[in-house]
C-alpha cells in the first residue's frame, strides 16, 4: 500500500495522486505485457519513479 495503510494520508491523497498511481500501474502493465512477463510491485515503483511520483 503506498500510504501505508495510514488513515491521515490516504485522506490526503488527490484525485490526482489516484490519477498518477492509476496511469503508472497500466505502464507498468503495458511494459511487462510487452516483455511477456508478470507485473510485480518492483515494475510499478519502477513507472512511479519514472513518472516522477517516488
Amino acid at each position: 500500500m503506498i500510504t501505508g495503510g495510514e488513515v491521515k494520508e490516504e485522506n490526503r491523497m488527490t484525485r490526482a495522486d489516484r490519477s498518477m498511481i492509476r496511469q503508472c500501474i497500466i505502464n507498468a502493465a503495458l511494459a511487462c505485457e510487452a516483455q511477456n512477463c508478470t507485473v510485480l510491485s518492483g515494475h510499478v515503483r519502477d513507472a512511479l519513479r519514472a513518472a516522477g511520483g517516488g
